[in-house]
């Protein structure tokens, strides 16, 4: 028997604070912090890695398969990338990170400054315009996970609903029903803040809503 979506609805569980520790642990020798302005890095003791010249916008993004490789945004949109653990640091083009394909790193997605959907297939050095999913650039991807066995299948959050996409950005379906998508008053919005995707069973996702459920 299917499990109503509602029901699979995650608030902040121990459930994902159990499978977070799991991924920390299998991949990170060294854990990552964000200050208001800095990368911090360490066990225990924290230790500041930069990236120069800005503030951090948004949490560092850890390559899946190379822990030394990660991205950060900076101020006004700008990629950073690191390949030395956070030691060193190389602008990129502007866009900000989103998602990194665990398959192939070198496909990562990113947003423009103005909304547009963008991927690039090596490693954000250069980047092209993919098909956004329905209401962007107006409704902003602000969530992307890509399935962890499958890297042609994406899910996007957006203002305008959840979205599926099996050919690697190709082309979108709604994935939607049955989560919350209207406020308290009746006014129709959309507020998934969070998704995760059973890494043995794909098919199993959960969300967090902003909105309350029922």
């Amino acid at each position: 028997m299917e499990i109503p979506v509602r029901n699979k609805l995650v608030m902040e569980s121990a459930w994902l604070g159990r499978v977070s520790r799991r991924i920390v642990r299998a991949m990170l020798p060294t854990l990552l912090a964000m200050g208001s302005a800095r990368i911090y890095a360490g066990v225990n003791v924290w230790t500041s890695h930069g990236q120069e010249g800005g503030y951090v916008n948004g949490p560092p993004v850890i390559d899946p398969q190379d822990p030394n490789t990660l991205y950060v945004t900076g101020a006004y949109g700008k990629l950073f990338k690191s390949t030395d653990a956070a030691t060193h640091w190389s602008a990129l083009s502007p866009a900000r990170l989103v998602a990194v394909d665990l398959q192939n790193t070198n496909t990562v997605y990113g947003t423009s400054l103005n909304g547009g959907f963008l991927k690039s297939t090596n490693g954000g050095v250069s980047w092209n315009a993919a098909s956004p999913p329905p209401g962007s650039p107006h409704d902003f991807v602000f969530l992307l996970v890509i399935d962890p066995k499958n890297s042609g299948t994406l899910y996007a959050s957006t203002q305008a609903g959840l979205f599926k996409s099996t050919d690697g950005a190709v082309s979108w379906s709604a994935a939607g029903s049955g989560l919350p998508d209207r406020r308290p008053d009746g006014s129709p919005y959309f507020a998934v803040s969070s998704l995760v995707i059973d890494p043995f069973k794909t098919s199993t996702l959960y969300v967090v809503s902003n909105l309350p459920v029922g």
